[in-house]
């Protein structure tokens, strides 16, 4: 089976949607970082690590909120917040590691048990 594409010449001005997309994905980042819950808990290796653990809001009624607010201001089809808000919860689960080694790298060193 063989997959065609075809160009088709079209006079609609997409920078508006495209410029909305990104700050709807921008807004729904925002929100789902905003209500990340962190949690210290100590894990234990060869010695007692004291680490905070995020919690990302996964509950019905968080996402159903949260749908709502990103289609306040939203002039297009709901199907694009839809994806928007899955990529935004994509997106914060791939920068945790990144924000746990960044506060980890700006701890105090009286926090350090020795």
């Amino acid at each position: 089976m063989k997959t065609l594409s075809y160009k088709i010449k079209h006079d609609y001005d997409t920078s508006g949607f495209l410029c909305s997309y990104k700050h709807l994905l921008q807004e729904a980042i925002d929100i789902i970082w905003d209500n990340i819950s962190w949690v210290e808990k100590e894990q234990r290796k060869h010695y007692y690590v004291r680490k905070p653990i995020p919690i990302i809001p996964m509950p019905r009624d968080f996402k159903r909120n949260l749908r709502n607010v990103l289609l306040k201001d939203w002039d297009y089809a709901k199907h694009y917040v839809d994806s928007e808000r899955g990529k935004g919860y994509n997106t914060s689960s791939l920068m945790i590691p990144k924000a746990l080694i960044g506060v980890r790298l700006r701890m105090p060193m009286s926090n350090y048990q020795s």
